[in-house]
């Protein structure tokens, strides 16, 4: 079915004269003549061609060729698997048609259990993507890295929180700029208990995003988030944002979640590029996202016990907090119990955390993720 949906790559905008034979060129299975075999496949890169779909971010349709005019050239790194480039959704006869060819690759991607990643065009087809990963998991969870949080009716984060199947239990928005972003919107995350990490706070301290990347289902980069100065490629780039290198950070994160199966780069636009440095930049965090992916640990605290040290810890009234750390990575998880503790189906629930987390609940202070969780398991 997949070929029905997909036109190839043009050969020329992935080889070139120039290209050593370490480059990614000849280590990544593409769509040139035939659809590749995907047996095997751990990742899978398409684009979507319809300018239709946008959004203000006009040009961002023809990000993904632009991206991979760069990746391409870069070269392959130690840790490697196997990584296919299934080409373009092009534009259909309607927009919707195009939404409904892209929707249908997802699906099967996630049915093949391939994780897909998605180039160009408007932020909203992450919510195409939310719909294709409703058999991973019954609590999906979603991060968001972008400037502005907008929860205003008909954008693509109300449609996902308002979905009449939803399965969401968390999102989080990072790198969000409070001069951006309507006090109606944090007011809105705030009673769905919903995690914000603002731009200043994550500029201080990059690796409380780890935690969050790390339970991620779906992980969406609008790449206006990164600062004009860095990334021209964006119409209405802000004077803020973060660093090149901080995105791909985040973007590594994101690759090493094991739980991850979805990943998309939008709101990138050749159109407002100088010199192609921001096509490299988001050829650079897909390149960090891959070199992280074969890195993956499937840790679980609860089905991996003897691979853990457990840390309970009593607070003044006499509650208990569990903490676990693994004893392979020194990554942190915290037990969240049920608040109807000893009834029929209120086991306790287990999310990632940072060490920081450990030390102020020794303190005796509750994490903010702690109370966020608990609270949401209340509902």
């Amino acid at each position: 079915m997949l070929e029905s949906f997909l036109h190839p790559l043009n050969k020329d905008l992935v080889f070139s004269s120039d290209q050593l034979p370490g480059s990614l060129a000849h280590h990544v299975r593409l769509h040139i003549d035939q659809l590749p075999d995907l047996n095997g496949v751990k990742v899978a890169i398409f684009g979507v061609h319809d300018r239709r779909i946008d959004g203000l971010n006009q040009g961002a349709s023809q990000g993904a060729d632009a991206c991979r005019e760069e990746f391409y050239r870069l070269m392959k790194p130690k840790t490697w698997m196997q990584v296919a480039d299934l080409g373009n959704v092009e534009a259909g006869n309607t927009a919707e048609d195009t939404l409904f060819a892209v929707q249908t690759v997802l699906h099967e991607l996630s049915d093949l259990g391939i994780t897909a990643v998605l180039l160009g065009g408007d932020e909203k087809l992450a919510l195409l993507q939310y719909h294709a990963l409703k058999n991973v998991s019954p609590n999906l969870e979603v991060s968001y890295c972008g400037k502005q949080i907008n929860l205003r009716e008909g954008s693509w984060m109300n449609k996902m929180v308002l979905d009449e199947k939803s399965q969401l239990f968390n999102l989080s928005t990072i790198a969000y700029q409070t001069y951006l972003t309507e006090q109606e919107s944090l007011d809105a995350m705030e009673r769905m208990f919903f995690d914000t990490v603002r731009l200043g706070t994550l500029r201080a301290k990059l690796s409380m995003a780890e935690p969050i990347y790390r339970s991620s289902h779906l992980a969406v980069f609008d790449c206006g988030a990164m600062r004009a100065s860095d990334f021209p490629g964006a119409r209405e780039a802000s004077p803020n944002g973060l660093f090149n290198e901080e995105a791909c950070q985040l973007a590594r994160y994101a690759g090493l979640s094991d739980a991850c199966r979805s990943v998309g780069f939008f709101n990138f636009s050749p159109a407002f590029d100088n010199h192609s440095v921001s096509a490299r930049q988001v050829a650079q965090m897909l390149w960090c996202f891959m070199e992280a992916y074969p890195q993956r640990k499937k840790e679980d605290p609860k089905e991996q016990p003897d691979n853990f040290l457990k840390y309970r810890l009593a607070m003044k009234d006499n509650h208990e907090v569990v903490f676990y750390k693994s004893q392979s990575t020194d990554r942190w998880w915290m037990e969240i119990p049920h608040p109807k503790s000893g009834k029929v189906n209120t086991m306790p629930f287990v999310v990632p955390c940072e060490y920081d987390d450990y030390l102020l609940a020794a303190n005796e202070e509750l994490p903010d993720r702690w109370w966020r969780f608990y609270q949401k398991y209340s509902l």
